[in-house]
Formats: structure tokens, C-alpha cells, sequence
């Protein structure tokens, strides 16, 4: 009956430290994923914000430009501030391809974070299947020492071959939280 005790005793210590382990990585997981998003969320609000200043930013430029090719236009000949007002034109056509381009690799970047969030999404699902499988594998070896129990009550001639074979499960139960310690 110690034997049996202390089987226990073993099995929940295996249960309170798979738990823990357990909430240790849905933890670490849920942190990492959340800040993943977060992330992501300030990248794009950045990019909106970066965004919208550099179209005012460009707009002033322009404006600026523009009202001094008027000036010049009053001054000079009707022909150089066209000549100007077309250079300004393709600068500010030049600068907003190299906005859209900027815009064009920050949403690449955004999309790679995507598949980032992605990626762990599937891990931490792979994850919690070795979960599932590790309390299976417990919950099976549970069942065969409660039947070694009833076994043990039911005779007391066959306890020798019955001590026996729950230190055989014993050895099984170590081996077998060994091998879930060794995967983690």
C-alpha cells in the first residue's frame, strides 16, 4: 500500500509540473503573439502617419514651388515658367513614385510580419497536440495502475507478482516523464 502512495504521490508531482510547464508555454506564446500584433499595428499606424505627413510635406514643397514659378512666370518669358513648372511637376511626380515604392515595401514588410503571426500560430498548435498526446499517455498509465490497485485489493496472494509489476510501471512512469521532459 505505500508503494501504491507513493505511486501516487509520484503521478500527481508529474501532473503539477506538466500543468505548470503547460501554462509556462501558452504563457510565453500568448506574449509573443501578442506583441507580434502590437507590432504590426504600430508599424502600420507609423506608416499611416509617415504617410500623410510626407503627402503634406510634398504639398507644401509644391505649393512653395509652384508660387514661386508664377513669379518667375510674371517676370520672365510665358516659356521658362513652363519650363519650370514642368520640372517641378516631374520632381513632385519622381518624389511620389518614390512614396509609392516606400509604401510598396513597407506593405511587404507588413505581410511578412503576417506570415510571422502565421508561423507561430501553427507552432503553438503543434504545441498543444504534444500536450494532448502527453496527457493521453498519462491518463492511460493512470488507468493501468488503478487496475493494479483493484488487483492488489481483490488478492493478497498475487501482491509479490503485483509489487512487481508496479515497480515495472514505476520504471515505465519515470521513462515515460524522462522522455516528456526531454521533448520540451
Amino acid at each position: 500500500m505505500a508503494d501504491f502512495s507513493k505511486n501516487n504521490e509520484a503521478l500527481d508531482e508529474l501532473k503539477r509540473a506538466h500543468a505548470k510547464e503547460i501554462a509556462g508555454h501558452v504563457q510565453e506564446h500568448n506574449k509573443k503573439y501578442s506583441a507580434l500584433q502590437v507590432e504590426m499595428l504600430n508599424q502600420v499606424d507609423q506608416l499611416k502617419e509617415q504617410h500623410q505627413k510626407e503627402i503634406e510635406k510634398l504639398n507644401r514643397e509644391w505649393d512653395k514651388k509652384l508660387k514661386e514659378a508664377v513669379e518667375a512666370a510674371k517676370k520672365d518669358e510665358q516659356a521658362k515658367a513652363q519650363q519650370a513648372l514642368d520640372k517641378l511637376k516631374k520632381d513632385f511626380e519622381n518624389k511620389a513614385e518614390l512614396l509609392n515604392t516606400k509604401i510598396q515595401r513597407l506593405s511587404e514588410e507588413l505581410e511578412t510580419l503576417k506570415n510571422t503571426v502565421k508561423e507561430k500560430d501553427k507552432h503553438i498548435k503543434k504545441q498543444e497536440e504534444d500536450i494532448a498526446s502527453r496527457d493521453s499517455v498519462i491518463k492511460q498509465l493512470e488507468l493501468e495502475i488503478a487496475k493494479l490497485n483493484s488487483i492488489i485489493s481483490s488478492s493478497g496472494a498475487q501482491s509479490s507478482s503485483l509489487a512487481e509489476e508496479i515497480a515495472k510501471l514505476k520504471q515505465e512512469i519515470i521513462q515515460k516523464s524522462t522522455e516528456i521532459t526531454s521533448k520540451d
